[in-house]
């Protein structure tokens, strides 16, 4: 009985003193941008540190001018991660952002991009705050 209460006690001092494990999610946002009728979807899960990013790309074209991809960038001056090429059809992805500063990313910035054999364009963007 007392050897539970001073692990208890010492988890408890732990969540008060804010040292609580950084995988504690604080807020889960979804997204969903289009562009005709290809998209990307999903939710980011904020945490401490980090933020975590599991969504589903579409495209419709099998030639390279109908392919589809995804950056995402961790603010402030975070890292960023950019999806797998989607050409006709669908790609699921997931990872984590790490940001190593307290409270992790204020926001993710979301740039849906196509791509042609001589130039990249971004055809629809958005931010998702925290």
């Amino acid at each position: 009985m007392r050897r539970w209460f001073s692990v208890g006690l010492v988890v408890l001092v732990a969540s008060v003193a804010g040292l609580a494990p950084s995988a504690q999610a604080s807020t889960v946002r979804s997204f969903d941008l289009k562009y005709g009728a290809t998209y990307t979807k999903g939710t980011i899960t904020f945490y401490n540190r980090s933020a975590k990013i599991v969504g589903v790309q579409r495209a419709v074209r099998a030639d390279i001018s109908g392919c589809r991809y995804t950056t995402f960038w961790a603010n402030p001056e975070g890292g960023s991660i950019t999806t797998d090429n989607t050409c006709n059809g669908t790609h699921e992805y997931s990872f984590t952002i790490e940001l190593d500063q307290p409270g992790g990313p204020s926001s993710i910035g979301i740039y849906f991009h196509y791509n042609l054999p001589d130039q990249d364009k971004t055809v629809a963007e958005a931010i998702i705050k925290r």
